[in-house]
C-alpha cells in the first residue's frame, strides 16, 4: 500500500517592487540615474502616460528588486546572518548525506550540525535584538520600535488569517478559487445594489465658467502634503517615485493632470449617481469639475485582496469610491442638499458623515423630524437604517411614551455612543471613563510585547505608552466634566499599566511619583487639564456662529465665573448693609458714643470701597466677555446701561452732598442731622427696591413674550441666555449702588463729626451759646457733653 501525501500548495501572492527603498538618498540617486538613461539620456518625462509608467517601473524593479511574495509574517528571518546561512547549508548537506548512508558516523555528523545550527541561530537572534534594542533608543528607531509591537501582537493571535467562506447555502468553501469567487460575489452584489428612489422632475442650471489650468506650484504643493509610506495603486508607482524625480515629476504631472481637463467628454449617453451630479450642480460646482469626477466614476472597476489572493475586477455602478480621497467632501455635498429643507441650526441637528443626531423639546417633535428625515434621505436613494436608529430621553417622566418610525418602535436606550464619546441621559461620564479606561487596556495589550520587554528603557516604555495607550485613554475627556473620584480611577488604571511595564508591584512600595519619573509620563490630571485648556484655546479661536463658542465658552466658563462673583458681592453686601444699619440705629440712639462707632464703620467701609472698586472693574471684564461672546449690538446695549447707572450713581451723590452741605452751614443740631441721615438712607432702600422689583418684572414679562412667541427653539434658548446674564449683570450693578450709597452716607457722616469736633474745640463757649440761644433751651448749657 503507497501512501501519497500531497505537498500544502503556497498561495501565490503578487511580487512587489520595492519602492521603500528610496528614502536612501544613494538608490534614490542610482534609480534617478537608471531612468534617465533608459529615456535616452533626456532629462524630461514621455507626454505618454502609458509609456512615462512602464518605464518608471521596469527600471524601479532592475536598481530596487521585487519582493518574494510571501508574507512577512510567515516567517520572521530578519535576524538572519551569513553564519547562520552556511550553518544551514551545512547541516543540509550532513543530512543528505546521512540519508544516502546510514552509518553511525554520518549520524553523528548531522547531530553535530544540527547543534551547532541551533547555537549559530540563538547567537544571530540574540546579536540581532542587541542592535535592535540599541537602535530603537534613537530616533531613527521609532518605526522598528512600533513595527516589533505589531509585529508581537499578531505572533500573539491564535488565527491571523481566516482562508475559508461560506457561500449562500452556508456551506464552507476551502479551495483558493471558490473564496475567491465567492469574496467576488458577494461585493459586486453589494456594491451594486442601488435602493429605490423617485426620479428627479426638475433640472438644475449647470455652471459653466472658465476653469484655470492646474499650475507647477499647485502639484508641487500637493505631492509634499502627500504622505510616504502609503499603500500603493494600481498602477504601482508610489508617491515616493513622483517626489524622488524632483521637478521632472512636477511638470509631468502638472501637463498630464491638464490633458485630461481639456479632453473630457461633452456629454454621456447614461450617466450613473444622477443625485450625485445634480447636487454637484446645485451646489454651485463649475461644470468642467462636475465632468472630470463623472470621468473618474464612468466604468470604474475595482478587485477584492483577500487572505488567498485577489479576485477578478468587477464594474461598481452605485456609490462612491472607497477610500478615495475626494469621497467625504462628494457625501458632504450631498448630504447638505438631500437635508436642506429639514436641517435645524446646531445643537437641534448635528451631522458628521453619516451619523446624524436630532434633538428635541417633546417626543412628538423627535418622532415628527424623524420622519421628515427619513422621508427626505430615503426618496432620494439614501436609506435610513433601522437596527442603528434609536432615541434617549433626557429628565424622562412617567408616561412618556415611545418613539416610532414608520410604524416601527426605535429601540430606546440610555446611553449612546457619537463620535467615540459616550452620552448618558443622566448627563454624567461614568460610563464613558470606564470605556476609556477598557480603550487603554486594549492599547497596552496590543504594545505589551514591547512595554513588558526588560531589555527596553523605560524611557522608551514610556514614550510608547503615551502616544498608544494614554492617546486612546484620554480620547474626548477634555469635553467631559470629571469628578475627582472618576479621575482617580483613570489615574489608578494608568499606574496599574506603568507598574506592569516596569516589572514592579505594589508589594515594592515603590511610590507612584518615583514611577512616573521612571517611565517619563506626567499626572494623568495635569494632562486633561492641559488638554481641556487647549480645547477651550481652540474653541475661542473659532468663529462666533461656530455652536462650541456661544455654549461651551458662556455656559462652561464665563456663566460660572459670573454666577460665582455675584454670590460673593450679594454676601458681603449683605453683611455690610446689615451692618450699617444696625450702625445708624446704635447712632440715633447712643449719640454719646457716635464718633467711636463711626470710626468702626469707618474702617469697616474701607473694605467695602475695596469691594465695589473690583465690582466695577469686573463689570467692565463682563462687557469685554460680551463683545467677545456676543455680537456688537448686545454689547452696545450692556455699555449704555452701564452708563446710565453711572449716571444715575454720579447725580445722587451730587443731590446728598448738597445736602449735607446745606446742613453744615445752617449747623443743624446733631440728633437732626443723624435723623436726616437715616431718612435719606431708608429713601435709598426703598428706592433700590423698587428698581430691583422693576428688573425683576421687566425680566420676567420678557421671557413670557419668549416663550409664547418663539418659533424656533434654538432661538428662544439664545435669547433667554442673553436675558439671564444681563439679569445677572443688572444684579451686581444694584447690589454696587447700594454699596456705594452706604459709603457716600457714612463717609460724609464722620466728615460732618470732624468739622463739629472742630469747631467746638476751637468755638466752645460763642458757638454753644449761639447753638443754645437759637433754639431757647438754656438747659442745654448745662449739659456735660457740650461745656466739657
Amino acid at each position: 500500500m503507497t501512501l501519497m501525501v500531497c505537498k500544502k500548495k503556497r498561495s501565490e501572492i503578487e511580487k512587489k517592487t520595492k519602492w521603500w527603498k528610496l528614502k536612501k538618498e544613494e538608490c534614490c540617486e542610482e534609480f534617478r540615474q537608471k531612468l534617465r538613461q533608459a529615456l535616452g539620456g533626456q532629462v524630461v518625462l514621455p507626454d505618454d502616460w502609458e509609456t512615462t509608467a512602464e518605464v518608471i517601473r521596469e527600471t524601479g524593479r532592475k536598481v530596487l528588486g521585487v519582493s518574494s511574495g510571501r508574507r512577512k509574517e510567515d516567517k520572521e528571518t530578519w535576524w538572519w546572518n551569513e553564519e547562520v546561512q552556511d550553518s544551514i547549508q551545512r547541516k543540509r548537506l550532513a543530512k543528505k548525506k546521512w540519508d544516502m548512508d546510514r552509518t553511525e558516523e554520518n549520524r553523528q555528523e548531522y547531530k553535530e550540525l544540527q547543534r551547532r545550527v541551533k547555537r549559530e541561530v540563538s547567537k544571530a537572534k540574540q546579536k540581532a535584538y542587541d542592535e535592535l534594542y540599541t537602535r530603537l533608543d534613537t530616533r531613527e528607531g521609532e518605526k522598528d520600535l512600533y513595527r516589533l509591537a505589531r509585529q508581537r501582537d499578531r505572533d500573539g493571535k491564535d488565527v491571523q488569517q481566516v482562508r475559508v467562506i461560506k457561500d449562500r447555502d452556508g456551506r464552507v468553501l476551502t479551495s483558493e478559487e471558490s473564496v475567491q469567487r465567492r469574496w467576488k460575489e458577494y461585493f459586486e452584489e453589494l456594491m451594486n445594489e442601488e435602493n429605490e428612489r423617485e426620479k428627479r422632475v426638475e433640472g438644475v442650471n449647470s455652471v459653466e465658467q472658465k476653469v484655470d489650468k492646474i499650475r507647477k506650484d499647485e502639484v508641487r504643493k500637493a505631492l509634499k502634503r502627500m504622505k510616504s509610506g502609503k499603500a500603493v495603486g494600481p498602477d504601482d508607482i508610489l508617491v515616493e517615485v513622483w517626489k524622488c524625480l524632483g521637478e521632472a515629476a512636477v511638470e509631468f504631472l502638472a501637463s498630464l493632470f491638464n490633458r485630461v481637463l481639456e479632453n473630457l467628454e461633452k456629454a454621456y449617453d447614461r450617466v450613473p449617481r444622477e443625485e450625485l451630479w445634480y447636487c454637484m450642480r446645485k451646489s454651485g460646482v463649475a461644470e468642467k469639475y462636475v465632468r472630470v469626477v463623472q470621468d473618474m466614476y464612468e466604468r470604474s472597476r475595482t478587485v477584492v485582496r483577500c487572505a488567498v489572493g485577489q479576485t477578478e475586477e468587477f464594474n461598481v455602478e452605485v456609490g462612491l469610491h472607497q477610500g478615495s480621497a475626494l469621497s467625504p467632501f462628494l457625501f458632504a455635498i450631498v448630504m447638505d442638499q438631500l437635508s436642506e429643507e429639514v436641517r435645524q441650526e446646531s445643537p437641534w441637528t448635528m451631522m458628521f458623515a453619516d451619523d446624524i443626531v436630532i434633538c428635541s423639546e417633546s417626543r412628538e417633535q423627535v418622532e415628527k423630524n424623524l420622519e421628515r428625515w427619513r422621508f427626505a434621505l430615503e426618496r432620494r436613494g439614501m436609506k435610513v437604517s433601522r437596527s442603528k436608529t434609536e432615541y434617549m430621553c433626557v429628565n424622562e417622566r412617567e408616561g412618556s411614551g415611545t418613539v416610532r418610525l414608520q410604524g416601527e418602535e426605535v429601540k430606546k436606550v440610555q446611553e449612546f455612543k457619537y463620535l467615540g464619546s459616550t452620552v448618558q441621559s443622566s448627563g454624567e461620564c461614568g460610563k464613558e471613563v470606564k470605556k476609556r479606561v477598557q480603550a487603554g487596556w486594549n492599547g497596552w495589550r496590543k504594545v505589551s510585547g514591547v512595554l513588558c520587554e526588560q531589555k527596553i528603557s523605560a524611557r522608551i516604555k514610556g514614550k510608547v505608552y503615551r502616544t498608544v495607550v494614554r492617546v486612546a485613554m484620554l480620547y474626548g475627556l477634555e469635553t467631559v466634566s470629571l469628578r475627582k473620584r472618576q479621575e482617580s480611577e483613570l489615574e489608578v488604571a494608568e499606574l496599574k499599566m506603568l507598574r506592569f511595564s516596569l516589572g514592579v508591584t505594589r508589594l515594592d512600595r515603590i511610590r507612584n511619583e518615583y514611577i512616573r519619573g521612571t517611565a517619563h509620563v506626567g499626572c494623568l490630571g495635569d494632562k486633561v487639564r492641559e488638554d481641556r485648556l487647549r480645547w477651550f484655546g481652540h474653541v475661542q479661536r473659532r468663529e462666533s456662529e461656530y455652536i462650541g463658542v456661544s455654549y461651551i465658552f458662556i455656559y462652561s466658563y464665563s456663566f460660572f465665573i459670573i454666577i460665582s462673583f455675584v454670590i460673593i458681592v450679594i454676601i458681603i453686601t449683605i453683611i455690610i448693609v446689615v451692618v450699617n444699619i444696625v450702625a445708624i440705629i446704635v447712632l440715633v440712639f447712643i449719640i454719646v458714643f457716635i464718633i467711636i462707632f463711626v470710626i468702626i464703620i469707618f474702617l469697616i467701609n474701607i473694605f467695602v470701597i475695596i469691594v465695589c472698586v473690583l465690582i466695577f472693574v469686573f463689570i467692565i471684564i463682563i462687557i469685554f466677555v460680551i463683545i467677545i461672546v456676543f455680537d456688537t449690538v448686545y454689547a452696545i446695549i450692556v455699555i449704555i446701561t452701564v452708563i446710565f447707572v453711572i449716571i444715575i450713581i454720579v447725580t445722587i451723590i451730587f443731590i446728598i452732598t448738597f445736602i449735607f452741605v446745606i446742613i453744615i452751614i445752617t449747623i443743624i443740631p446733631i440728633i437732626i442731622i443723624a435723623f436726616i441721615i437715616v431718612v435719606i438712607f431708608v429713601i435709598v432702600l426703598i428706592f433700590a427696591i423698587i428698581i430691583f422689583i422693576i428688573i425683576i418684572f421687566v425680566i420676567i414679562v420678557l421671557v413670557i413674550i419668549i416663550v409664547l412667541s418663539s418659533s424656533s427653539p434654538s432661538s428662544s434658548s439664545s435669547l433667554l441666555s442673553i436675558i439671564i446674564v444681563m439679569f445677572i449683570i443688572l444684579i451686581t450693578i444694584f447690589f454696587a449702588i447700594i454699596n456705594f450709597f452706604i459709603i457716600i452716607i457714612i463717609i460724609i457722616i464722620f466728615v460732618i463729626l470732624i468739622i463739629f469736633i472742630f469747631l467746638n474745640h476751637h468755638h466752645q463757649n460763642h458757638s454753644m451759646w449761639y447753638f443754645c440761644t437759637y433754639h431757647s433751651s438754656p438747659a442745654i448749657v448745662d449739659a456735660p457733653t457740650w461745656t466739657g
